[in-house]
């Protein structure tokens, strides 16, 4: 009868409802919970174990209310200096975090057997593509056989006037607009990377380039934060996972998407451009200088049959530029801070570098 039938439906959505549930409490909750046990029953601690949002709530907590999103970790680190890993939870995963360099060194000598953050590997895949950091197998080998010849140490001695140049450019402008007083020096030493990763890869014209009014290395930066913190933020990633990002359903999607595609756009048209240049990309001089992607065209006109794709060439000048801007830059910003905590070091490397200058 059709009440029968309507009561057969009800208990069928109601158990598929159930079974849902269930996958949903095992995917989000269970899993990370299961993945936790495992290390403990192996003698590693637990570390700010938080259902679900664990690592990167603390960080959020902990970068408002200490000032450093990375205060918990150097806690560990401080309170116990042999602690050898930090495991604890990140949306629905167990993460762990390698302190031991021994352990570090075991990663990258046998770093197929491991798995990075997928998220932020997600995040970073959405803009950087397949290049050299993300690249597999016989790609990966032929990135690094062509990149390894632009940053040999000849050519990398040729970069210190780019280097120079953006330094001097940088430091005028913070004078004119007399802003030299209480400034983030990670900012100002990420815009100076991130200029000079992409006028080594790309060329000066390139590093002046502008989109939507902001400097593109500026226009790049906010881009991959914007990304990274998308996955974290989004109401919808909870329930339908990380992929549904791409789908354009908020205005921040859809300008993210959009975001991409410009930074990719206007990559492309300057690769085009210098194809058919044929040079190494001309200086406000008039001198020629070569560059990363110099390299690259020449390789492809000598090996067509291991060309890079234009993505290809793309996907590591952005990979180029958010090492140089990200990772360089943090290097360099707390070289300067222990510099000015230790002066009497500060002083003789400055006597160092006199004397090389002579």
């Amino acid at each position: 009868s059709d009440v029968y039938k309507r009561q057969t439906l009800i208990f069928i959505a109601k158990l598929v409802g159930i079974i849902w549930f269930v996958l949903f409490l095992y995917h989000k909750l269970l899993r990370e919970w299961f993945g936790l046990l495992f290390y403990k029953f192996q003698g590693f601690p637990i570390d700010h174990y938080l259902p679900y949002l664990g690592f990167y709530f603390n960080q959020v907590l902990d970068g408002k209310r200490k000032g450093d999103a990375n205060y918990f970790q150097k806690d560990v680190i401080h309170k116990d200096g042999n602690k050898r890993l930090l495991v604890t939870n990140n949306t629905g995963k167990v993460m762990v975090t390698l302190l031991d360099p021994t352990l570090i060194a075991e990663f990258y000598q046998q770093i197929h057997m491991y798995e990075k953050d997928p998220d932020l590997m997600y995040s970073l895949k959405r803009i950087i593509g397949n290049g050299i950091l993300l690249a597999e197998g016989g790609r990966w080998r032929l990135h690094r056989k062509v990149l390894t010849e632009a940053f040999a140490f000849e050519s990398l001695g040729k970069m210190i006037p780019i280097i120079n140049e953006v330094i001097q450019e940088r430091l005028g402008d913070l004078k004119t607009k007399g802003t030299l007083q209480n400034v983030e020096i990670l900012t100002i030493i990420q815009g100076l990377t991130g200029e000079v990763a992409l006028k080594s890869f790309f060329g000066t014209n390139f590093s002046k380039s502008v989109i939507d009014g902001k400097p593109i290395a500026s226009y790049l930066s906010n881009l991959l934060e914007a990304l990274i913190l998308q996955l974290f933020r989004h109401p919808l990633v909870f329930l339908f996972g990380k992929s549904v990002v791409n789908l354009g359903i908020t205005a921040n999607d859809r300008a993210l998407i959009r975001g991409i595609k410009t930074i990719r756009e206007t990559c492309r048209e300057h690769i085009e451009k210098r194809r058919r240049a044929g040079t190494a990309y001309i200086t406000d001089d008039g001198t020629q200088r070569k560059d990363c992607l110099d390299f690259i065209l020449k390789h492809n006109e000598k090996n067509p049959r291991e060309a890079f794709s234009d993505d290809e060439i793309i996907d590591n000048c952005l990979t180029f530029f958010i090492g140089g801007m990200d990772t360089t830059s943090r290097v360099i910003t707390f070289s300067i801070y222990y510099l000015l905590e230790y002066p009497s070091i500060k002083d003789r490397i400055v006597s160092e570098l006199s004397l090389i200058h002579i």
